[in-house]
């Protein structure tokens, strides 16, 4: 018999796929961009996070030069305006030497904020503002006082003439401009030169006390430089810019001390429309209610003002600031704010918010003089909240100063 061999096992062809599917490209596209907007989300938010510490930062700085100042010159606190400092025993008032002069004092048109006192025509209650020194007599002795540089901005850059190097002054380059700088006053505003040796292997600062004009331009300045430094390749010179400055708020007791708070601007605006003083009532706790209050509405007509979460509001009255948590409600002619700590003195005369002046004596609440009502013998029904007497229900202020950075308490300062 013949047997026939059988094959048993069966040829596999294996494939091996050369590609991607369109389903999976598409699934990595979409992996792929949640990345990337999620990364380019955090470039605009960094930003803004930088800047805020920078603006924190150096208004932190210029809080503390603010507090050296007033522990080397009290007098900025306890005699403002150089009368006897027990004129001022027990007020709230600001100090501010920059708002001072700015504000109708030396030049400029006067505000009602800027007057010191206040004129009568104006309703709302004002703080007075005052110098801080009678030394204080224009802009550039003010600046020098409350402000910081924080950078500065380039004037020229440019070589010397050879032959003209000193170690305390250089001439340069007749093609280098600084025309703009005529008339600038040195000893307020910082200009200062960035000296490059030729080989711009090594640099020195110095700030400069004269330039003379017109070109060719020579610069000076008073500190040497070093004898190692041998020559002047390059030199660049540029202008500080003030982007920080201060103004105080004080709060003195009846038995003479001062509590102070440190207010630090950024690119401060000095205009009569940031010093816009609008209706707002502020009322430490609500007749009817167990917690503190911390709302308030302010009332404006016109324009809105430029209100942001994380701004600062001013009471006028009591010279107190406060910080906006969040914008509660809008309209035409109101906004309404949380605040982020609770208002601690009232600015108003309506208590409890209702817009009517409430009768003390009206203990039935008939709305007339009942015999034995007449607390004082005076003959009228007078008003609980009339605090001043004059018949009519006082409004209370704020100003949104712009720019704000932050605002610091600093130790009770002693006379």
């Amino acid at each position: 018999m013949k047997r026939t061999k059988r094959h048993s096992v069966s040829r596999i062809e294996t494939h091996i796929r050369k590609g991607v599917t369109l389903t999976e490209v598409l699934m990595s596209l979409l992996i792929m961009s949640i990345g990337v907007v999620s990364l380019v989300t955090l470039f605009p938010i960094s930003t803004l996070r930088v800047i805020e510490a920078t603006n924190m930062t150096n208004a932190t700085l210029l809080r503390y030069c603010a507090e050296a100042r007033i522990d080397a010159q009290p007098s900025i606190v306890f005699d403002p305006d150089s009368n006897p400092a027990t004129n001022h025993l027990g007020q709230d008032y600001v100090v501010d030497p920059l708002g001072f002069v700015v504000f109708g004092k030396i030049g400029g048109t006067p505000t009602v904020f800027g007057t010191n006192p206040p004129p009568a025509s104006v309703t709302i209650p004002l703080p007075i503002r005052y110098p801080g020194s009678t030394s204080i007599v224009s802009e550039d002795d003010a600046r020098q006082l409350v402000a910081s540089t924080d950078t500065f901005t380039e004037q020229g850059d440019g070589r010397i003439v050879a032959g003209t190097y000193s170690s305390t002054s250089v001439t340069l380059d007749p093609n280098m401009d600084l025309s703009g700088l005529a008339g600038l006053n040195l000893a307020t505003t910082e200009v200062r030169a960035i000296l490059f040796d030729p080989f711009k292997e090594r640099s020195e600062i110095r700030r400069l006390t004269a330039i003379r004009q017109p070109a060719p331009h020579t610069i000076s300045w008073t500190v040497p430089l070093p004898a190692s430094f041998t020559d002047v390749g390059r030199v660049m010179v540029a202008t500080g810019d003030e982007y920080y400055t201060w103004m105080l708020t004080v709060h003195r007791q009846p038995s003479g001390p001062a509590n102070v708070e440190v207010a630090v601007f950024v690119k401060i605006l000095l205009t009569q429309a940031a010093e816009q003083v609008y209706s707002a009532k502020l009322v430490p706790t609500v007749p009817g209610t167990s917690n503190e209050n911390n709302s308030v509405t302010i009332s404006f007509t016109g324009d809105k003002p430029t209100i942001r979460r994380g701004g600062y509001l001013f009471d006028t009255k009591n010279c107190r600031w406060y910080r906006i948590s969040a914008i509660t409600n809008t309209t035409t002619t109101s906004i309404s704010v949380t605040l982020e700590d609770s208002i601690r003195k009232a600015n108003t005369e309506d208590l409890n918010l209702d817009g009517a002046l409430n009768p003390k004596e009206d203990s039935n609440n008939n709305g007339v003089l009942d015999s034995g009502e007449d607390v004082n013998g005076n003959g009228r029904l007078d008003g609980a909240e009339d605090s001043n007497g004059n018949g009519v229900l006082d409004e209370g202020g704020v100003i949104v100063f712009p720019n704000v950075v932050g605002v610091f308490p600093i130790e009770t300062k002693i006379p």
